[in-house]
């Protein structure tokens, strides 16, 4: 077995570090040469020997044998060959995260845009939600918690839309939502509704009418959204708003595969 080698320290070793700024700038900066950045290190002789400096060290004061693979990389070109292939690593994660937040970005829009067509079709509010209790389907006597991640409202029909933000849901509630889970899409006349949460959020806003469409459970969390008017909706505004809902759900499940 190959004793450890104890080498002494080389200057140009601790240039390597300067190589992870040169990958970023790979990545970022495509044309620009491997030789500018990694300069003379691809052909860089070392001034000694390495195994000529084999000894029989301590235990203890053993040479690094990743010191003695970065020196006999230098020295053979391969750390040029190391480079290329990290920075192309670099630039294809790069372009992927760039990638995501533009997906996540045009999504955003896309569901706000469609927000507002329903309002123009009827609508006084649309909210979407997103709940949990840690496991993403809401359960009868369990804690189930709930936030508003999107928000658009006409503002000719209401001044504003309370911020509802980590809600502990009541029994009712999580009966709505099983009842969503199972049918879609559920309609609600407030005037009808049990005394409950939701039937008090729900005159608080002046809403006569709400319907509640599923979009889906994702990541633990249970998304839905509710649609409201300050008048009825008539037969033809709940088919439009019910097929924009369905476009959203869309778009919703295609944005996570």
């Amino acid at each position: 077995m190959l004793p450890w080698v104890r080498i002494p320290p080389h200057p140009q070793l601790h240039e390597i570090s300067g190589d992870v700024k040169c990958l970023t700038d790979l990545a970022i900066k495509p044309d620009r040469t491997i030789e500018a950045c990694i300069n003379t290190r691809a052909n860089m002789t070392l001034p000694f020997n390495p195994l000529a400096f084999a000894v029989d060290a301590p235990p203890g004061d053993m040479g690094n044998p990743i010191y003695i693979t970065l020196l006999a990389l230098i020295s053979s070109g391969s750390i040029a060959v190391l480079i290329r292939q990290l920075a192309s690593v670099w630039r294809t994660y790069i372009l992927k995260k760039g990638n995501g937040v533009r997906s996540y970005l045009e999504d955003n829009i896309y569901i706000s845009d469609t927000m507002q067509k329903m309002i123009g079709s009827g609508a006084s509010r649309v909210l979407i939600f997103s709940a949990h209790n840690c496991g993403g389907v809401p359960n009868l006597g369990k804690p189930f918690y709930t936030s508003m991640i999107y928000r658009e409202f006409d503002h000719d029909d209401m001044d504003d839309v309370p911020n509802y933000q980590n809600i502990e849901v009541d029994n009712e509630y999580i009966k709505i939502l099983l009842q969503l889970l199972e049918e879609r899409s559920v309609n609600l006349e407030v005037a009808s509704m049990p005394p409950s949460l939701l039937r008090s959020y729900l005159e608080t806003e002046g809403i006569v009418e709400n319907i509640i469409h599923h979009i889906g459970v994702y990541d633990s969390e249970y998304y839905y959204m509710s649609v409201g008017a300050v008048e009825e909706f008539t037969d033809i505004e709940r088919t439009k708003i019910g097929l924009l809902a369905n476009d959203i759900r869309t778009r919703f499940r295609e944005s996570r595969k």
